[in-house]
This record gives structure tokens, C-alpha cells and sequence, in this order.
């Protein structure tokens, strides 16, 4: 069970909503990767269901199996046990990652958020709400999870007793970002790792031509792509802890912005399995 660190204001409107019988049927929870999305709402499941999530008959997970999308079948599936009634009060399904659903996908969960079950609840967990069609998002209530304070993040680090420099310099490196928060701490390495990430797009800046080439080449060889999407994610950290006057880059904001658009949009086209090689020469060509 993962530990929730922060997002109290969330927390304390799911409690309200419970005691005023408030709940809606649908929520889109949208944050960034790794503020903690999925821990938070779980636990908010854990507290509607009163029972252990890998155990209980009213909970079900969804989210991608061995391809880099949602299929119908699995929205299918999903519709199937929303259909049936609760073994207890009610029913929670939660849809990880929810902009991996693919169109057939995505229209056979519309179906399911036009005839909802007054005894079912429903979280679609996204990075970007601009990624699903409006049809779905208008059928839903929208709770933005925002990074947490450094002070909050520094305040888990301190309980499981780490060094105080690490601490420090895990939490004010995090971006409010929790998940990689813990993800660090339980392998130093991991954040090393990050810096050199860092480090290599910061030396190809004003850098000529050909040897950006042999940077893109060296990722299109030795990185698949969910490697790649990992790699992008750990610049685009970078690349905020910049905007936050963190750490120093040879770029502009205006440079920055472009930058994480960039990556941002060729995440999504490693997801659907576009040339990795023509993603990767189009953010070198943003690169100055």
C-alpha cells in the first residue's frame, strides 16, 4: 500500500462529500506523472468501499495490459462489472491512465457515463484533460491533483531516515512530485541517473549538427520506447526545475515552453507507435 503524501484539500473533499451524501458518479482526477494520482485515489477507494482493494468483489482496476493502449474489450469488461450489484453499498471502477484509451475504447466508456449506476463510482486518472473528447469529460467532474510542497515532501523523506543532504536534495529536486520523490529514495541511483539526463540535453544545446545526430542516434539504438517515454518525462523535470531557478540550463523560457510541448507531444506519439526515429529528429530540431 503506498503511502499518500499531500493533497489534504482532496482528501478532506472526498469526507465532505461522504458525509453530505454528495458524491458524484464520475471524477476525472488530472495531474502530472508521479504527483501521486493513483495512491491518493486508491486510498479514497480503500475509505468508499471500507475493504482491501486486491480483495474486494466492488473494485476494479483497468489499465494497459502488454500493448501501449486501453482496448474496447477492456472498457467491455469494465461495463460488465458496473452492471452488475454491489456485494456492499457500492461499486468503484478506476481507469488508469485514461487517455491511453483508444477511440473504440473511449467510445464504449461513454456509453457507460451516459447510463450511470446511482451505486457506482467511477475515477479516470489523466495526465492532460484535453485528451479525452469532451463528450467524456463534460459527463465528469474534474479534480486537478497538483504538486505538493517541498515541505511535505521533505517531511515523509525525514521518516524513513535517510541522510539529511539527500533529503534535502531529493525534496527540493522533486518538483512537488511525491512518487518521484519515493522513487529516488529507494534507489539513489535512480536520481543520479536523472541528473545525467539532464546533463546530456544541456550539453546539446549549441551544439552542432552532427553531434546531436550522434545523441539521437545513440537513443534510437539503445532505448525502446518506453525507455524513450521515460527518458522525455526526466527532461521535462528537468526542464521545470529550470523554470523554477533550480538548476541551470542554456536555454530561454520561451526556448523551455517550446521544449516541453515538444516532449510532451512525442510521448504521446511513441504511444501510438509512431517512427521513433523522425520523434526524436523533431525535438532535436527544437533543441537550440
Amino acid at each position: 500500500m503506498s503511502t499518500v503524501v499531500g493533497h489534504q484539500k482532496i482528501l478532506d473533499f472526498f469526507n465532505t462529500a461522504v458525509e453530505k451524501d454528495n458524491l458524484s458518479h464520475a471524477y476525472c482526477m488530472v495531474g502530472p506523472d508521479y504527483v501521486g494520482k493513483s495512491s491518493l485515489v486508491k486510498k479514497i477507494c480503500r475509505k468508499l468501499l471500507a475493504d482491501n482493494l486486491d480483495q474486494s468483489p466492488d473494485f476494479k482496476e483497468v489499465k494497459t495490459r502488454d500493448s501501449q493502449e486501453i482496448r474496447v474489450d477492456q472498457i467491455r469488461e469494465a461495463r460488465s462489472f458496473v452492471a452488475t450489484q454491489p456485494h456492499r453499498k457500492r461499486k468503484i471502477l478506476l481507469i488508469q491512465e485514461g487517455e491511453k484509451m483508444n477511440e473504440s475504447a473511449a467510445n464504449a466508456f461513454l456509453k457507460t457515463l451516459e447510463e450511470p449506476a446511482e451505486d457506482t463510482i467511477i475515477f479516470v486518472l489523466l495526465t492532460d484533460e484535453n485528451s479525452l473528447p469532451d463528450t467524456i469529460n463534460s459527463r465528469c467532474q474534474t479534480l486537478y491533483v497538483r504538486p505538493v510542497s517541498q515541505t511535505e515532501i521533505k517531511e515523509y523523506l525525514q521518516e524513513q531516515e535517510l541522510d539529511p543532504e539527500i533529503i534535502t536534495e531529493i525534496s527540493s529536486t522533486a518538483c512537488g512530485l511525491p512518487e518521484k520523490a519515493k522513487e529516488w529514495a529507494k534507489n539513489f541511483e535512480s536520481f543520479t541517473d536523472f541528473k545525467e539526463k539532464v546533463d546530456i540535453l544541456n550539453k546539446l544545446i549549441d551544439k552542432p549538427f552532427y553531434k546531436k545526430t550522434n545523441t539521437v542516434n545513440e537513443l534510437y539504438n539503445n532505448y525502446s520506447r518506453d525507455q524513450l517515454r521515460e527518458f522525455f518525462r526526466e527532461w521535462q523535470l528537468g526542464l521545470h526545475l529550470y523554470l523554477q531557478d533550480k538548476i541551470e540550463l542554456k536555454l530561454s523560457s520561451r526556448q523551455v515552453k517550446t521544449l516541453l510541448q515538444q516532449l510532451q507531444q512525442s510521448k504521446e506519439k511513441l504511444r501510438k507507435n509512431m517512427n521513433k526515429k523522425l520523434i526524436l529528429d523533431q525535438i532535436l530540431q527544437v533543441i537550440p
